[in-house]
């Protein structure tokens, strides 16, 4: 089964480096290029250049966000009315000719849907009864595009309030339900979102990634033995955390880094008599990662707690392996 995903694998440093030759990774979304140059080549000649390292303004904030907040107070008396543009497509919130019977119709479609079941999901968002929700999903995508520039905290305080504000309208739902539609919520959204937010220029997270990349490389001498790790000589753990990167989603950045625990435990329990401990796991975690290097691992765990749901970090399966995951960089 794995034999058939060794894809990843083969992928050559050179090329997951920017076309530029800037030393830092490039991204299929922006054409081979990392973020920076990127944007350098997107941006029409003789604009005005918006370098996040340029130095600060008087108040110690950084130029693009000075300009934000230039326009704060004029703005300011009308947040209420694009927030309700946002989320309900008009400036004044939904009038009652939103029949009870259309909303109830809504619901139980939305309640049918088949865990996983993303296409089914799409099909009934499209549909003529959920256009308010269609709506505010549109709205809500074109104002982050508009608003790219925007600090990388301010647009994850943005998207997790757009969650937030959604899942109320599940509010008669049970708890395991609308994590279900949030999922598919969550794909929807950032997966449109994902080549303006990834590796966001107001932030450090292309030079950690190489920083990272350095310190994993200085340790590749480390063996199974050194780290108490039962692991076989040969073994197929490595790939689900490189295809990590390919991954838009967070949840799906999730599930790859779930895969790749479940294989590190099926390759502990099948090395030793003895079902593989915490310790055991953590160790063998840490040296997968060792041995994999994985692309723009700083920069990909960082999406995903940013613009994940919050659920899926905190509890279950995925939040387990994925703080382990975490723990393993800082040991």
């Amino acid at each position: 089964m794995w034999t058939d995903k060794q894809r990843g694998i083969r992928v050559s440093q050179e090329e997951l480096l920017c076309k530029n030759a800037c030393g830092y990774y490039g991204n299929p979304a922006w054409q081979g290029f990392c973020s920076k140059c990127w944007r350098e080549r997107a941006r029409p000649d003789g604009a005005e250049r918006q370098d996040t390292s340029s130095r600060p303004s008087n108040d110690g904030t950084p130029l693009t966000f000075s300009k934000f907040e230039e326009k704060k107070s004029t703005e300011k008396s009308r947040r209420i009315n694009t927030m309700r543009r946002l989320f309900w497509g008009s400036p004044s919130p939904p009038k009652r000719q939103e029949s009870s019977e259309s909303h109830a119709n809504v619901l139980k479609a939305f309640q049918s849907l088949e865990p996983g079941d993303f296409t089914g999901f799409l099909k009934i968002l499209r549909s003529p009864p959920s256009q308010r929700l269609q709506s505010r999903c549109t709205a809500f995508l074109k104002t982050m595009e508009a608003y790219h520039d925007l600090p990388v905290q301010k647009q994850s305080d943005l998207v997790q309030d757009f969650y937030q504000s959604f899942a109320e309208y599940f509010s008669s739902f049970s708890e395991a339900q609308v994590t279900q539609i949030m999922e598919h919520v969550e794909k929807l959204i950032m997966t449109r979102l994902h080549k303006w937010v990834f590796c966001h220029d107001s932030c450090d997270d292309e030079q950690k990634d190489l920083a990272l990349q350095r310190r994993i490389r200085s340790l590749n001498w480390v063996t199974p033995q050194m780290l108490s790790v039962p692991f076989p000589e040969k073994n197929t753990t490595v790939t689900a955390i490189i295809e990590m990167d390919a991954k838009r989603a967070p949840q799906d950045k999730l599930a790859c880094v779930s895969k790749c625990s479940q294989h590190v435990f099926e390759a502990l329990s099948s090395s030793s008599s003895e079902p593989a401990n915490a310790d055991d796991f953590l160790s063998g975690l840490i040296y997968v990662v060792l041995k994999a290097n994985p692309p723009r691992l700083h920069s990909n765990m960082q999406y995903v707690i940013r613009f994940g749901l919050p659920h899926s970090l905190m509890a279950g399966e995925s939040g387990y392996y994925f703080t382990n995951l975490v723990s393993s960089l800082q040991v």
